[in-house]
């Protein structure tokens, strides 16, 4: 019986591993021919227990051997190879498909561990096999040296299996720096817009990131001049995946207005599933990505990718670091993939008292993993308002060169009444962190925050008084609730929760004077003073 339990583990053991397996194999077969590829080389068909695997694995073989393969043609294949028998490995291709396309990349990065495992359980079956055969001859005394040959042989490949099993996960990936050629960086714009990576725009809500955005897929659907002087634009094709404005009253308007060719710039108005006339569905990255790359491939000479803003087309948590990055990921390795600029617009959190990477509302991989982080703001110089008011474009981050540098720009009215963007010549140098440090007119935001702590310090240096009292008099007196809380770290204030609710107080001498620490007692003033009438006498 309990060899009989040992078997049945053994068993389910390998068949989750080789479900497991075959779902990153289909992943990977639209997105990554070659590594799909490659990861058929890792097993052979005689390991796995299930027959429709065995269909799938050289269906997918059979696939990979062509240009752009695709789901549709692994069932293809299976049916053509086996016509009567096919029903049941198409459904598991379908329902492996599905389980794998709802948590991206969770599948692919297991599969050489799966691979391990499915073959440690064949060792394991084989070894089984030949012990049994052993056994039996032993019994009615036939055995022989080749029968414990055998036996010793599986015995020592499935300790093999087992060794690399148990270090799979152990084992560095280790390549000589001078085997490692020296590349250029790929730049859209040089030193702004990364060409085959992320690049994120953030600024204040109104302050012309969407007009930034159109200006760019402008600039690359004719090759425009580069307002800095750093050459022209690649001429290319754009797509422009917008959530907040209307294509056909805003963004086609807009990119008139800017000149852009506007037979090279595409709009993304969703996703349909199957043939037909579907209505489109919204677009989220970590379940389109297929599609996305399908649309490059038919479209090779696209340049720019725009999402604006991104957090409109991904279903992770933006404040959860682990999802950002996975949704995120095959993003980028797309665009390294197909030479291809990613810019995505991103709003800022209120926290004026950070730097501008730390102002980008979310996850903090949001700025991690973008190479570049480009900060739009009003100029600190230009008091002005109107559309004549001067804006700044800064480089906040960038993984491949200076910060702190950037244009100058105002907008302009075109035809129609149009509003687009007008470069104003020659480079700026300025701190992109001090620019989103004062988002609404620098001094008087600082002078805003000082008259809190001086009303503050006046209200509470009679005593004692109650923080609602104290909050709602200060509102009355215009002040918001970030100033009020300024007002009270700048002054350590001392709340204390009792009966009648929190109660605010200023310091005492005693609160801010800490005791010395005994250790230094001896050199007191009354020790001191101790010390020098001995020396007197």
């Amino acid at each position: 019986m309990r060899q009989g339990g040992k078997r049945r583990t053994i068993a389910t053991g390998a068949k989750d591993a080789e479900l497991s397996w075959l779902a990153g194999l289909l992943e990977q077969v639209p997105d990554d021919r070659e590594a799909a590829r490659l990861s058929c080389g890792s097993v052979v068909a005689d390991w796995f227990t299930l027959p429709d695997a065995r269909a799938i694995l050289q269906a997918v073989i059979e696939v990979c051997a062509v240009e752009s393969p695709k789901l549709a043609d692994v069932t293809a294949r299976i049916r053509s190879r086996e016509p009567d028998g096919a029903d049941s490995a198409v459904a598991l291709v379908v329902d492996l498909a599905a389980k794998a396309s709802t948590t991206p990349q969770a599948y692919r990065l297991g599969m050489a561990r799966h691979a391990v495992e499915i073959e440690a359980a064949y060792r394991q079956r084989e070894l089984m096999a030949v012990s049994a055969d052993v056994a039996g001859k032993a019994a009615d005394g036939s055995l022989d040296v080749n029968d414990v040959d055998l036996m010793e042989q599986a015995a020592c490949r499935l300790r093999d299996v087992l060794e690399r099993k148990q270090s799979s996960t152990r084992r560095l990936v280790l390549r000589r720096v001078c085997d490692i050629e020296c590349s250029p960086v790929n730049w859209l714009w040089p030193q702004r817009v990364v060409g085959d990576g992320l690049t994120i725009v953030t600024g204040p809500v109104g302050n012309t990131k969407s007009l930034f955005t159109i200006d760019l897929a402008a600039a690359v659907s004719r090759g425009s001049r580069w307002p800095d002087g750093t050459g022209h634009a690649p001429t290319g094709s754009v797509i422009l995946f917008g959530a907040e404005d209307d294509a056909g009253k805003i963004i086609r308007p807009r990119l008139a207005a800017s000149g852009a060719d506007l037979t090279r710039v595409h709009v993304c108005e969703g996703a349909t599933i199957g043939v037909g006339n579907s209505e489109p569905m919204a677009v989220v990255i970590e379940h389109h990505i297929r599609e996305l790359r399908a649309a490059l491939e038919q479209m090779p000479d696209c340049r720019l990718i725009v999402f604006d803003p991104l957090p409109d087309f991904i279903s992770a948590d933006e404040n959860n670091s682990a999802e950002v990055r996975a949704a995120l990921m095959p993003l980028t390795k797309l665009a390294q993939d197909k030479n291809v600029a990613v810019v995505a617009v991103l709003h800022q959190n209120k926290k004026t008292d950070l730097a501008a990477v730390q102002r980008i509302a979310g996850s903090v991989a949001f700025a991690q993993i973008a190479r570049c982080v480009l900060a739009i703001g009003d100029h600190p110089e230009d008091t002005g308002g109107g559309i004549e008011k001067r804006r700044v474009l800064l480089v906040a981050k960038n993984n491949y060169g200076a910060r702190g540098v950037g244009q100058a720009y105002r907008l302009v009215k075109r035809n129609s009444d149009q509003v687009s963007l007008e470069w104003i010549d020659g480079q700026l140098t300025m701190d992109a962190d001090e620019l989103v440090r004062r988002p609404n007119g620098g001094r008087q935001h600082d002078d805003k925050r000082s008259a809190a702590v001086d009303a503050l310090r006046q209200r509470l240096e009679p005593g004692q008084a109650a923080a609602a009292t104290v909050t709602e008099e200060l509102q009355d007196a215009g002040f918001g609730r970030r100033q009020i809380e300024h007002a009270c770290a700048t002054l350590n204030v001392v709340k204390s929760k009792t009966r009648d609710g929190w109660q605010w107080r200023l310091p005492a001498k005693a609160d801010t004077e800490p005791a010395p620490d005994p250790a230094f007692a001896a050199y007191s003033l009354d020790a001191l003073s101790d010390i020098d009438a001995f020396n007197r006498t």
